[in-house]
């Protein structure tokens, strides 16, 4: 059996620590951290329905178009799911706003997808109607009403 030197125990311990160095190398450039971040969620614009809506004339049972455009100031697509109308009047006969009204089972129009920052015009096909047996007073009359659209993102 050999002897170990002093020199060869040097050698050895030398070989010893500088693996030992290696592996606390290697763990050194192996560090991870976890640190905190914060976010906040935009707020949603309303869409603006602009300009007058564009009726054809209306007579007694008759349903008629509706064109309104629609601006979506938002920065992500909707999808318009309900047009509604409503606060109705009437000149220079206020009791004849009771006269017309939405038809209820009106197809919606098709490509209700609007997307950001965009401006699409759109008609509501036989969505507007006057009763069937209006007030006489009633011929002639400017009827106005509000449009309003209800989507999701």
């Amino acid at each position: 059996m050999r002897k170990i030197t002093k020199r060869s125990a040097a050698v050895a311990v030398a070989a010893v620590v500088a693996v030992g160095a290696t592996g606390a190398a290697w763990a050194a450039w192996s560090i991870t951290g976890t640190g905190s971040a914060k976010a906040k969620a935009g707020t949603v614009v309303p869409l603006k329905v602009t300009g007058e809506p564009v009726v054809d004339d209306l007579f007694p049972g008759s349903k008629s178009d509706v064109t309104f455009t629609v601006k979506n100031e938002n920065k992500f697509p909707v999808t318009i799911k309900t047009i509604t109308y409503g606060d109705f009047s009437s000149k220079p006969e206020p009791t004849c706003a009771s006269n017309i009204q939405q038809v209820e089972k009106a197809v919606l129009p098709g490509s209700l997808d609007l997307a950001p920052d965009a401006v699409k015009t759109y008609t509501f096909a036989k969505s507007l109607k006057l009763i069937d047996d209006p007030a006489n007073v009633c011929q002639g009359q400017a009827f106005g009403f509000s449009v309003t659209v209800a989507a999701t993102s």
